[in-house]
């Protein structure tokens, strides 16, 4: 009996090791990962902003303030690499460039914004967009639309916004414009808009959410 008992206690030992070594290596595991995405994430270089273009001058717009009114453009916002508050000029195609350049291997990371906005009764919406859509498609079509514009990828002095066909692996979404409509006054909140640069899956959270840190955020208010 006793011979019986020692065994018993040995193997609860043994199988109590074996479960804390399997335990230890997820947990190294899961360590592991994470570094591997928080290394991803810290390897983005790219400083950048929403600039408004007034007066020859691109002016970094951390605050806007519209009447909101119904089918009005709200504003046009484009992006430059950096987060100057002035980049002075009018060619919003050289400017991308020559802050572009100033970094090294950045070729791979793309552009995405992000809206989020809370109405009356309490409703929120809060979408990623990192491709365009028909400007009805966004799931928060019925109070603001958006379009987002390829100043780069332009051979002419006028273009079109783009369209869902019109996207590719070279396509540079580089300014955004917004419209509030006519459910617009149903928006009590501030209407924010991050733009960001993401290069794949690591920069997500498992909904959807980015979580890199080579972003930028304005807010749109209503004017009193």
């Amino acid at each position: 009996m006793k011979k019986l008992i020692i065994l018993s206690s040995l193997i609860l030992v043994l199988v109590g090791c074996k479960d804390k070594r399997i335990e230890q290596s997820n947990k190294n595991i899961n360590k592991d990962s994470k570094n591997v995405i928080e290394q991803s994430k810290n390897d983005n270089p790219i400083k950048l902003a929403l600039y408004e273009y007034k007066d020859n001058q691109y002016i970094k717009t951390k605050e806007y303030f519209s009447s909101m009114d119904h089918m009005k453009d709200i504003a046009v916002f484009s992006v430059i690499y950096t987060d100057q508050d002035i980049v002075n000029g009018s060619n919003i195609k050289t400017l991308w460039n020559e802050y572009y350049n100033k970094y090294e291997n950045i070729e791979n990371y793309k552009l995405g914004y992000e809206i989020s906005f809370t109405l009356n009764d309490g409703q929120t919406f809060d979408e990623t967009i990192l491709k365009p859509l028909d400007c009805f498609s966004f799931t928060f079509s019925k109070y603001l639309y958006i379009w987002l514009y390829d100043d780069i990828n332009q051979t002419a002095s006028w273009y079109s916004h783009l369209e869902k066909d019109d996207y590719n692996e070279k396509t540079i979404m580089s300014s955004i414009k917004l419209m509030s409509i006519y459910e617009s006054d149903k928006i009590s909140s501030p209407i924010s808009l991050t733009v960001f640069t993401y290069k794949d899956d690591n920069d997500f959270d498992k909904s959807g959410k980015y979580i890199g840190s080579s972003k930028f955020t304005m807010l749109i208010k209503r004017k009193n």
